[in-house]
């Protein structure tokens, strides 16, 4: 069952008058004559800037601010004079009369499994970006960035001495699990190996694990890893459809649409295992952002994947386009080639991206089990970001922390190696090259078996730990893909081209995501 995790406040901009502040679901301290903070929970450590969300009213100027991470989100609207603002949308809008579809802000979740900067689906909400802060002054709000980005790359000479305080920091971060229960997902990469290597044997660690069939290398690699460090056997959830469906409307309503349901197993799984309410998760979330998912090994500082993406769609309109180059100009506004970034997207990822998707994904699961995240610490990213880009790109650096904690070096799988088959295999020569044949050939006999059987049929693919092709299928099978189009159609977003230029979409290489995006986003536009 959803808790009540939520923050909620209103303000009168005419009279400067906080007229409710509700923040009982979550953790807060202070008062408004000074500053009231608001997180998830208690922080872990002591950290160099704050976590959550600050709320303040001092001489008739009303604030609130939120932490780089977007621990807590924030999605605000006016109505004649007042504000609203709350972590759930839905609260927010039930205080709005008029509600409309935004263009920009429906194709760029579609495009990019979220909005951009501040817009969302609807063009009377807000969302705060990341490092932001709202300020009413005499009657006008503004909403500005408080917090200057200030990362430089370390001397060759500080690297050993970088590295090691990071793995100092990280052991200081994760002693501090050892006074309740915890349930922490693992799986075959190198995450999962980070986390257990520093949480080291501890009998209240519960781990879990998910795959689409019992001949999935996560789970043969995840029981691995959990043997090898002296951790219980993780407990297996074998993913159905059903299991992506039951969160659904919950996740959308919760997100504004802007979050997949094809990411709601968590919370599945989640609902399964705590039961009593007692138990807690540890989250690997943000480790890609931190460790170098984005990184390449070169600087490439002018190109971002969301402008060049959006320059090769004919489907849109072109003030339609232009809205969406907007933010993303926002997004890069501060972005500079003297920091230690190899490129935007490196930059994005970090500051916009895991915010929208990750870390909004972590305050959902905070309502089923309170959650914590370790890595989305201030301190911890400046050191890794201090890094040069060798050390970090491909995250050589967890590989560097993994071997710090003692944990031998066994096989892994990482979420780029399933996407592009790139590299897949760790192995030389002709064997290498054998099993990224394999893998390649296998992926597309799992495609072609879910397409014949309409999803009802999963493919024992040892390299797919979700059945992601079965759940397209399956619902494309039942014709919600066909009405999700008529939907946007009637309401005057897509034209019949339109239309016939999405259904040509591939659904390889990650393009079936943009359909499970599209559907959660008119789920939840019909319930406008």
């Amino acid at each position: 069952m959803m808790r009540h995790k939520d923050f909620f406040c209103s303000y009168n901009i005419e009279k400067c008058v906080i007229t409710e502040l509700d923040c009982s679901g979550l953790y807060n301290t202070g008062s408004l004559d000074s500053v009231v903070n608001i997180n998830t929970q208690k922080p872990l450590v002591e950290d160099d800037y704050f976590h959550g969300l600050e709320i303040s009213l001092k001489d008739s100027v009303f604030s609130i601010k939120n932490d780089l991470f977007c621990t807590v989100p924030v999605y605000y609207a006016v109505n004649n004079d007042l504000l609203f603002i709350s972590s759930n949308p839905a609260k927010v809008l039930s205080k709005i009369e008029k509600q409309e579809i935004d263009h920009a802000g429906l194709w760029e979740s579609i495009l990019f499994s979220n909005c951009v900067f501040d817009r969302t689906p609807v063009k009377q909400l807000k969302q705060l970006p990341s490092m932001h802060q709202l300020i009413i002054v005499s009657g006008r709000i503004k909403v500005n960035k408080y917090f200057k980005i200030d990362f430089h790359e370390c001397k060759e000479s500080e690297v050993e001495s970088v590295i090691e305080d990071i793995h100092i920091r990280l052991h200081e971060i994760f002693s501090k699990f050892k006074t309740s229960k915890y349930l922490i997902g693992v799986s075959g990469g190198l995450d999962s190996r980070l986390s257990l290597g520093y949480l080291n044997n501890s009998l209240k660690i519960s781990p879990f694990t998910f795959c689409a069939t019992e001949n999935s290398l996560e789970l043969k690699l995840s029981k691995q890893l959990c043997s090898n460090l002296g951790f219980t056997d993780p407990v297996t959830f074998l993913l159905s459809p059903k299991n992506y469906l039951k969160h659904k409307e919950s996740l959308a309503n919760f997100t504004a649409g802007q979050i997949g349901f094809h990411h709601s197993h968590i919370l599945h799984c989640l609902s399964e295992l705590n039961t009593s309410g007692s138990l807690k998760q540890i989250s690997n979330y943000f480790t890609d952002a931190i460790f170098g998912w984005a990184v390449n090994t070169h600087s490439s500082n002018d190109f971002d994947s969301w402008s060049s993406k959006l320059k090769s769609v004919n489907y849109i309109s072109d003030n339609v386009k232009e809205e969406i180059f907007k933010d993303i100009n926002n997004v890069f506004a501060d972005y500079s080639k003297d920091e230690n970034f190899s490129c935007k997207d490196e930059y994005k990822y970090i500051f916009e991206r895991n915010q929208k998707f990750h870390i909004n994904l972590a305050f959902q699961q905070n309502r089923l089990c309170d959650t914590y995240l370790p890595y989305c610490d201030y301190r911890l990213l400046k050191l890794v970001l201090s890094l040069p880009l060798g050390v970090r790109s491909n995250k050589r650096i967890s590989e560097l922390l993994i071997s710090k904690c003692g944990v031998e070096d066994v096989e892994t799988i990482s979420s780029r190696q399933m996407i592009t088959g790139q590299s897949f295999s760790q192995k030389s020569g002709i064997k290498k090259v054998q099993d990224n044949l394999s893998f390649k050939a296998t992926n597309g006999l799992t495609l072609l078996i879910s397409k014949l059987t309409r999803g009802n049929v999963i493919y024992p693919n040892k390299y797919q730990c979700e059945a992601h092709y079965n759940l397209f299928h399956k619902i494309q099978s039942k014709g919600l893909i066909e009405e999700d189009l008529n939907f946007l159609e009637m309401r005057g977003i897509l034209s019949t081209d339109q239309k016939k230029q999405i259904k040509k979409v591939s659904i390889r290489n990650g393009g079936v995501s943009s359909f499970f995006q599209l559907h959660s986003l008119v789920n939840y536009l019909r319930h406008m």
